[in-house]
């Protein structure tokens, strides 16, 4: 995320919400004797937040416009 912000030259990041997910798996039910070996987990995480960028002088606010990011290379899915 601020790999991102800097790119965009922001100066600040507002709104920041985080989740964590943890999940649970197993490759091999019917091995139980070695749990360790045949189950893993998998941690899932989510950050969000908005960049603060200057736009110009103070009191010139551009209008607001919805950006989606659809099928940019690279883009999470």
């Amino acid at each position: 995320m601020q790999d991102e912000a800097e790119a965009l030259q922001a100066t600040g990041i507002v709104g920041v919400t985080f989740a964590e997910r943890e999940h649970s798996y197993t490759t091999q039910p019917w091995n139980a004797g070695n749990s360790a070996l045949v189950s893993g987990e998998l941690i899932e995480l989510f950050v969000v937040g908005t960049a603060v960028v200057p736009t110009g002088k103070a009191g010139e606010l551009q209008k607001p416009f919805l950006v989606l990011s659809a099928g940019d290379e690279g883009a999470a899915v």
